[in-house]
């Protein structure tokens, strides 16, 4: 079983886990198992569809290129197999990390918005926050370790 750490989580059925670590000393198995089935739950609710799929694949052509697959000879002799590539450092960021930070930006209410975001990245997670950011003129804050080049 997975190590499970929450601190006084409180869940929509009144089910609360105030400790669980590897060896699920704080609290009882059978707690362990409820917890386990509301996640299943919440994660078939928020299931992913084709069409939620399709919707979020339309929102980020907004701020994205198509990145065509590209055959690599090289690659493909050296492992013997066919190998082809995908120039996402093709994307305004450098990075494909853009797709999920537009997408998840274009999910939020405009109050959500307001309130800025914040992140903690050193490299292109960070890129694709400022700039889905900036595309939806909300405020953000980037941490960056201090050893980031």
């Amino acid at each position: 079983m997975p190590c499970l750490m929450w601190s006084e989580e409180r869940w929509e059925r009144g089910y609360q886990i105030l400790f669980a670590d590897r060896t699920n000393k704080q609290i009882g198995k059978d707690n362990i198992i409820v917890l386990i089935r509301k996640n299943e739950f919440n994660r078939r609710l928020n299931m992913l569809t084709l069409e939620k799929f399709e919707e979020a694949c339309e929102e980020v052509k907004k701020v994205t290129l198509e990145t065509k697959l590209v055959y690599s000879d090289f690659l493909s002799k050296q492992s013997g197999n066919r190998v082809y590539l995908k120039p996402e450092n093709m994307q305004f960021t450098g990075a494909y990390k853009v797709r999920g930070a537009y997408y998840k930006l274009s999910t939020l209410t405009e109050e959500e918005r307001q309130k800025g975001l914040i992140t903690a990245s050193a490299g292109n997670h960070a890129q694709g926050v400022a700039y889905a950011a900036q595309c939806y003129g909300v405020k953000a804050v980037i941490v960056m370790p201090t050893t980031t080049p």
